[in-house]
């Protein structure tokens, strides 16, 4: 049993080592490590890029938010998204996100 465990450790470590030695070299290159936000694409060189279409639909629903006080459920079932997500894009800087794309 010792063997063994030894053996998990050992191959856990090593995975960790080659995730971590991965995300530095993409980080070291100006890739994008991580989820993808919405309203954000991945380009040919691997970095974060707005995607208009979405960025539009973000727009709309703040835009109806802000105006009329449209409940976060009805904004998720009119635009095809979870509450959860509707929420995070109204309540989100998306200034802090374009300030990142753009370093």
């Amino acid at each position: 049993m010792n063997l063994l465990g030894s053996v998990a450790q050992w191959e856990r470590e090593t995975t960790v080592e080659r995730t971590v030695a991965a995300l530095e070299y993409k980080r070291s290159r100006g890739e994008w490590c991580g989820r993808i936000p919405f309203g954000f694409t991945i380009d040919e060189a691997g970095k974060l890029a707005e995607d208009p279409d979405a960025m539009r639909v973000i727009a709309a629903i703040k835009r109806s938010r802000r105006r009329s006080g449209t409940s976060y459920p009805k904004l998720a079932k009119q635009y095809g998204l979870s509450v959860g997500l509707v929420y995070k894009l109204c309540t989100t800087d998306l200034r802090v996100l374009r300030r990142a794309v753009a370093a």
